[in-house]
């Protein structure tokens, strides 16, 4: 079985939220006056010594996970090696932040080009096209006739454009 980054993202996510779960459990065994006791004791030591020892074994597993993959570019769906690993990751991330910021300013261009509003041009990313520029179907007079403007596509959300 082959795992990807983003299923070893996955489980270090898990991995770190297990202390958390133990303390809730403990806190529940904590605070069961008058619930069976048998039945408390059962579950803490099902779940609770469980979850314990799984989470000192992933303890190196989460260390491992926190140098090696880049966390902070999670939250953009985007599962990559840190580039502070190898100093040729590092030039990449680089001429990759620079073209994202090329990216950003022919945005910021088109939006000054078109006189559109903040709300009426989005720059989006999608996995089989890259970056487009998308402006709703109400707003696709702004870009109608003009050839500098290749229409992608046209849909209920909007239209697609380069």
């Amino acid at each position: 079985v082959s795992a990807s980054l983003q299923d070893v993202v996955k489980l270090y996510q898990l991995a770190v939220r297990i202390p958390f779960m133990v303390e809730a459990i403990q806190e529940v065994a904590n605070s069961t006056e008058g619930v069976k006791e048998k039945m408390v004791e059962r579950f803490v030591s099902r779940f609770g010594e469980g979850l314990t020892k799984l989470s000192k074994e992933l303890h190196n597993f989460e260390a491992l996970v926190e140098t090696t993959i880049d966390l902070d570019q999670i939250d953009n769906h985007e599962y990559v090696i840190n580039p502070n690993i190898d100093p040729e990751l590092s030039e990449l991330k680089d001429a990759k932040d620079a073209t994202l910021a090329k990216v950003s300013d022919c945005f910021e261009s088109v939006k000054s080009q078109l006189n559109a509003k903040n709300d009426k041009i989005r720059l989006e990313r999608k996995d089989n096209l890259g970056y487009v520029l998308r402006v709703t179907r109400k707003e696709e007079k702004l870009i109608r006739g003009k050839s500098k403007y290749i229409i992608i596509e046209t849909r209920k959300d909007g239209v697609k454009f380069t």
